[in-house]
């Protein structure tokens, strides 16, 4: 339910967006960018007491919510960084048996949990 209230509610953002966008729009495709929306509405909320024009602000806001329209000429850079010479290796865990102090702890530690 919540889930569909969130994709209702950003497919409205964008209506709201898009009603203010027509008017001043000319032979370019509509590009309404829903984060700029959000952050628009959100400030609105935020701002709704501090002023009487809110309403107008927000329109204006809108109008210029926008994807931005620049070219990437350049590849995009990979998530995952090359490998580090400089970073070593952790090795081969040491593995060991516990002593008998430690052996006490964890009989303690299990019955402590158990309960």
């Amino acid at each position: 339910m919540e889930l569909d209230w969130s994709l209702f509610s950003q497919a409205y953002a964008e209506l709201l967006s898009l009603r203010e966008q027509i008017p001043q729009q000319s032979d370019e495709p509509i590009r309404v960018s829903l984060a700029e929306t959000m952050r628009a509405i959100r400030r609105a909320m935020r701002e709704r007491n501090e002023s009487v024009a809110s309403d107008e602000l927000l329109d204006q806001v809108l109008r210029t919510a926008v994807i931005a329209s620049y070219n990437n000429r350049t590849d995009k850079k990979a998530r995952y960084r090359p490998h580090n010479p400089d970073k070593k290796p952790l090795g081969d865990p040491k593995v060991r048996a516990p002593d008998l102090e430690e052996q006490q702890k964890l009989n303690e530690n299990r019955l402590a949990n158990a309960a």
